[in-house]
């Protein structure tokens, strides 16, 4: 069964007619039924593909063992998985997410500075893919930032961990 949706408005808009107006935050397949006087509007119920809002950097999730661990020399990988603000999966492409990696602050001389490049590869489908190669000389600890726009995601930054 199709959820139904929550909040429906009638506005006036041209004498003899309504337009219906309707919100809901949860992208999917609905029905919509539509009645006047408890009796249904011809085709109704009339079936609505709700999409996802934009991304949303704290709706944002991301997972895979670049996140946690890396081998010098080996390239490691994560997922980007685009969220709304309403927490639904992004199902499109087209954010502008990218990634900082940096190493640990074990002193000031090193604090913050760059290790590593980040790519982020935009599949397409709402999930991107982050790549990244760390030199041999790269510090044993490292953070990785990712940030869509200029907002960390959920979860970010995340400590990693070099073999």
């Amino acid at each position: 069964m199709l959820p139904q949706v929550e909040r429906l408005e009638a506005h006036p808009h041209i004498e003899g007619c309504t337009v219906v107006s309707y919100t809901t935050e949860q992208a999917g397949q609905w029905l919509l039924d539509v009645a006047l006087h408890s009796v249904a509007v011809r085709g109704s119920p009339y079936r609505l593909d709700v999409k996802a809002d934009v991304a949303c950097a704290t709706s944002t999730t991301s997972q895979g063992a670049g996140l946690s661990r890396a081998t010098r020399g080996s390239e490691s990988a994560f997922v980007i998985t685009a969220g709304d603000r309403f927490c639904n999966r992004c199902d499109e492409g087209g954010a502008r997410f990218w990634a900082t990696l940096s190493a640990m602050p074990e002193s000031a001389a090193r604090r913050g500075r760059p290790v590593a490049d980040c790519e982020i590869v935009d599949c397409e489908d709402g999930t991107y893919l982050g790549l990244y190669t760390l030199p041999r000389e790269a510090p044993s600890d490292c953070i990785l930032r990712i940030f869509l726009d200029q907002e960390q995601i959920r979860g970010s930054p995340f400590q990693i961990a070099v073999s």
